[in-house]
């Protein structure tokens, strides 16, 4: 007969495993879950593209959005296409040069004003153009550069 009472560590360390396995089948269960109602384990839903493709430095992607819609995007020249379907015929509806859309950390700062004077609005709206998001680009770099100053 075995008398060894378990020390400290071993029961912590068997507490670990027992919370370690309830988080992976709680993690099951989720993904079961899911699986059962989506159709797919893995499935995204809305956020994921219907069908994509890619080559060096393209990328090619569609959505069921309804606008019949596929994009290209040229990441060498960081430029995307859209494209909608009329008929049996591709049609170009967009070109947007998203160079300088990468300089833009926040874009839900409203005090930003372009060459202009006028404020520039990222969000909500018809979007921006090229221009406008390197303007509010600027300006934030200069926000941020104004900041810093007041800390020192």
């Amino acid at each position: 007969m075995d008398t060894h009472q378990p020390t400290r560590s071993e029961r912590l360390a068997r507490q670990a495993r027992n919370l370690l396995l309830a988080g992976i089948v709680a993690v099951l269960g989720l993904i079961l879950l899911n699986a059962r109602e989506s159709g797919h384990p893995l499935r995204v839903g809305s956020a994921q593209a219907e069908s994509i493709a890619a080559a060096p430095n393209f990328l090619a992607l569609s959505t069921a959005t309804g606008a019949n819609s596929f994009y290209i995007i040229d990441t060498a020249e960081q430029v995307i296409c859209v494209y909608q379907m009329r008929g049996d015929t591709p049609r170009l509806v967009s070109v947007r040069n998203f160079s300088v859309d990468t300089d833009i950390a926040d874009s839900s700062i409203e005090t930003i004003r372009g060459p202009d004077g006028k404020p520039i609005k990222i969000e909500g709206g018809s979007g921006v153009n090229t221009a406008d998001a390197k303007a509010y680009a600027e300006g934030f770099a200069k926000l941020l550069e104004e900041a810093e100053k007041k800390k020192r």
